[in-house]
Formats: C-alpha cells, structure tokens, sequence
C-alpha cells in the first residue's frame, strides 16, 4: 500500500504519510525500533515541510520518534523532543487537553525509568487530578495514569498504597 502510495499520490500525501507512519507504528510494536525511528524521521521532514510543526500529525511523528528513542534508551534524546511537543501542544490545544496531558505523563515516565519515583509520582497525580476533572475519574486515560501512579508507590517500597491504589483501578 505504501508503495502504491507513493508511486500514485507522491510522497507529501497525507494518505501516504499516514499510511508511512502506520508502518513505523508498527515496526515498533514488532519491538524494530531503529527502523520504526528512521522511517518516523522521513514522515517528519516532509510533514514540517507541507504541514508545519503545529499540525496535530507533525506532532504526533515527533512524539513518534520520542518513543523510539525511549524504547531503544536513549532517554535525554527522547525527553528533548517530549518537550518539544509538549510546549506546542500547550500552545496550541492548552494545558488540559488531553494530548498535552499524554505528553507530559510520558516525561513523568521518564523521570520513572531513571529511577525519579517519588518526581513521577508527584506529576502523573496532578495529571489524573486534571484527567478526573475533564475526562472523568472512569476514563481509561484516567485509570492508567492511576495504575502507572500504582506503579511509582510500589516502586517507593510503598506497598500498601499501591496495593490499595491498584486494586481501585481495577
């Protein structure tokens, strides 16, 4: 299909850019995060190009990369660009929206992942404080932050509360 894209509609398409992006999407569940990066960072030079970096997809290949780029550990290059994404969305969308919010609990994560528990934890309650208040306290975005706050206790050597807390998740 990508192929055919590119050959029939021309690579600056939005069905061929989203149709590359659903590939790199997938080479990274398929855990081929190098090549998933690589074909997210072709999706960006051309959708910066005819886009622009505010556009909602432009913003979601540069989160894109973000990923790839904490799945294969390179944190410092990842949070670069979360941040990056993170104060346009703020701009564009506001602090609340639900966009802005997935990125900053992905920069908590990666407080997490270097081992900032108690800064994580601190951040993804504000964030589902703001979930419950817009989204609603049975949203799934909602409970994931609360399971991932689960998560950040239990990480603290807090067992209870994070038994307590992951059990009124589920």
């Amino acid at each position: 299909v990508l192929a055919a894209r590119e050959r029939v509609l021309g690579d600056a398409h939005p069905d061929t850019l989203a149709t590359r992006s659903a590939v790199a999407r997938m080479l990274g569940e398929q855990s081929r995060y190098e090549e998933a990066e690589q074909l997210y960072r072709q999706v960006l030079e051309v959708s910066e190009r005819v886009r622009g970096e505010t556009h909602p997809d432009t913003l979601a290949t540069r989160y894109g990369i973000g990923r790839m780029l904490e799945e294969q550990g390179r944190y410092e290059e990842s949070e670069q660009l979360y941040q990056q994404v993170l104060a346009i969305r703020e701009q564009v969308y506001g602090p609340q929206h639900p966009h802005t919010l997935m990125t900053k609990s992905r920069l908590f994560e990666l407080q997490a992942l270097r081992g900032r528990y108690s800064e994580a934890e601190h951040g993804l309650r504000a964030i589902a404080a703001i979930q419950a208040f817009v989204i609603g306290g049975s949203h799934p975005a909602t409970l994931l932050s609360r399971h991932r706050i689960a998560w950040m206790t239990f990480k603290q050597g807090r067992y209870e509360e994070a038994e307590s807390e992951a059990t009124a998740v589920f």
